[in-house]
């Protein structure tokens, strides 16, 4: 992902999270959704720093994970920090876009 301070248009709306508050599956929601926003709608909601964060507590955490979409991320995927190459379900892409439209329409954190 690319550093959100280098796109000033990317930096209205770009997510305020404790990432230590979320839990096993809010992991996995938003790397799903930041990885469809960054890689399908050339959108960037979380910073870098944020999205290898996510990466790495899903990675340790992997085992445990029971997440109904955890099937369509790979141990790669994580280790190389990237979703390029998810495919992404109706679901995930609705849900992506309704929170890409809250943060940048209300500067909301999460």
């Amino acid at each position: 992902m690319g550093d959100v301070a280098s796109y000033p248009q990317y930096q209205i709306g770009v997510a305020t999270m404790n990432i230590d508050k979320l839990t096993d599956n809010q992991l996995v929601a938003y790397y799903l959704m930041s990885s469809y926003l960054y890689y399908q709608c050339d959108k960037q909601v979380l910073t870098d720093d944020q999205f290898d964060t996510i990466a790495k507590r899903l990675l340790d955490r992997w085992d445990s994970i029971r997440h109904m979409h955890k099937h369509l991320i790979s141990r790669d995927d994580l280790t190389a920090g990237t979703g390029y190459a998810i495919q992404y379900t109706t679901m995930i892409k609705n849900a992506a876009t309704r929170w890409h439209k809250q943060e940048v329409t209300h500067g909301r954190q999460i």
